[in-house]
């Protein structure tokens, strides 16, 4: 998740590369920086939980909750500076690609994320300088 009065130095991706540009830092990235994540709005999900519940569940109802789509770590870093001077680190154990399935929650909840990330991340960057 990402959004407003998020800490910018909580060890996510996002706020790791924000706190990084703002301090004029390398942008360190694990690996090549192909992986792919879903990132959604943190407001987003509370309108998702907010619809949650005033509807009828079901035992094993699964409602992911997402963007549903991705990007990759290079893309994101791009979107806070095509210039910043980039360090790829050693390759940690994760996911190589995340992606919510937003079917469901589109369905049952009648939910679309609102919010874009290249579209916070353009507001943000000009609320902080950048």
């Amino acid at each position: 998740t990402y959004g407003p009065n998020m800490a910018i130095d909580d060890g996510r991706v996002v706020s790791n590369f924000i706190c990084q540009s703002i301090s004029n830092n390398n942008i360190t990235i694990n690996g090549d920086g192909e992986q792919r994540r879903d990132f959604v709005y943190v407001g987003d999900v509370v309108d998702a939980n907010i619809a949650c519940m005033s509807k009828k569940h079901y035992k094993n109802n699964i409602i992911n909750i997402g963007s549903g789509y991705n990007i990759s770590v290079n893309e994101l870093a791009d979107m806070l500076s095509k210039t910043a001077p980039r360090i790829n680190n050693s390759p940690v154990i994760e996911p190589r690609e995340t992606l919510a399935d937003i079917e469901t929650a589109t369905k049952i909840l009648n939910w679309t994320p609102k919010i874009k990330l290249v579209d916070w991340i353009e507001t943000y960057k000009q609320e902080l300088g950048l």
